[in-house]
């Protein structure tokens, strides 16, 4: 949203192609946005459904080649001079096949350059992410990473790496500390959570299931709701999975996270995994995630907020020179 906002603002023709959610948000908030198939995730009880999910997902590549097609036949007519592309199949295959030049704007790119020694159970679902990881794009210009953590070195000279993407929203807002929680669930196949959250004596705003009310302690909305943006910049803390969005957003509030990774989900893993590690929050499996851990985490918010101070985590201005230096 940002890159092609800003890029129309400079007076470039800006085409966007989305699937799913993304599409539905977008095409009421940019012009020219169209439609494509997108890999999903199926999830329960805060875990990924990897035989659901590959199932899923194999009927969607199944039908790759008149997508492909469809996009390669626009392209041609579209003639652009510079194609990006966000972890996505379709695009970086129409774009490789067309002969136009294509760069990725992407968090995902940062798990090739880690160096990274997963618990045994978890070297699977790694090698799996490696996978998809170089599957989905081969033959870009360069891969612009953005992250709150990266390599020491680059995976390659064509990886450059940014501070995370913030939409205007989060750059203009005025944190605060009002004392309650912000709770969000990248699914609400967390069942047992409420209960759990109905135990401790905080304030909690929990976006995660489709209910809106007030139950004791806990809040309920749904994950669009309005009051999202202004719970989260004036929240203490925030307890959510391992989405990076999310994480960033508040990392760059000055937000510790609490980050319960969805089981199964790699990516999740490596950003709790970071958060960890670098002092800005703590990761914590589903199973493990109690009223005590919880109640501890809030006891040690300050810890990490004085972290937070330390690090940047805008990178809007850098990765947005970087793409025009393409232009």
């Amino acid at each position: 949203m940002f890159i092609a906002s800003r890029l129309q603002e400079l007076g470039h023709e800006v085409r966007v192609y989305a699937s799913n959610a993304a599409y539905s948000a977008l095409e009421l908030r940019l012009p020219n946005v169209r439609e494509i198939p997108g890999l999903v995730l199926e999830y329960e009880n805060n875990q990924v459904k990897m035989g659901r999910s590959f199932r899923t997902n194999r009927r969607i590549w199944r039908n790759r080649r008149p997508v492909i097609q469809r996009l390669k036949e626009e392209l041609r007519a579209y003639r652009p001079h510079l194609v990006i592309t966000d972890f996505e199949p379709f695009l970086p295959a129409a774009a490789r096949a067309s002969g136009f030049g294509f760069i990725s704007v992407d968090h995902q790119h940062v798990i090739p350059g880690l160096r990274l020694n997963p618990p045994l159970k978890y070297w699977p679902h790694y090698l799996a992410t490696l996978a998809v990881v170089y599957w989905t794009h081969s033959g870009e210009t360069a891969n612009l990473v953005t992250s709150f953590f990266r390599p020491v070195k680059p995976a390659q000279p064509h990886y450059h790496y940014f501070a995370p993407i913030l939409r205007k929203e989060i750059v203009s807002a005025r944190p605060e500390r009002n004392g309650h929680v912000l709770v969000y669930q990248t699914s609400a196949s967390f069942s047992r959570l409420p209960a759990l959250l109905a135990q401790i004596p905080i304030d909690f705003r929990i976006y995660a299931f489709p209910r809106e009310g007030k139950c004791g302690n806990c809040a309920f909305k749904p994950r669009n709701h309005p009051d999202f943006l202004a719970d989260l910049a004036s929240c203490s803390w925030v307890l959510t999975n391992g989405g990076y969005t999310l994480m960033s957003e508040a990392l760059a509030l000055g937000k510790p996270v609490l980050s319960v990774p969805v089981e199964g989900q790699f990516e999740q893993w490596i950003n709790s995994y970071h958060l960890h590690k670098f002092g800005y929050g703590e990761m914590c499996a589903t199973d493990e995630l109690s009223p005590e851990r919880i109640v501890r985490f809030h006891q040690a918010q300050d810890k990490y907020r004085t972290n937070l101070a330390t690090r940047q985590f805008n990178g809007n201005g850098e990765i947005l020179a970087k793409i025009l230096s393409f232009l």
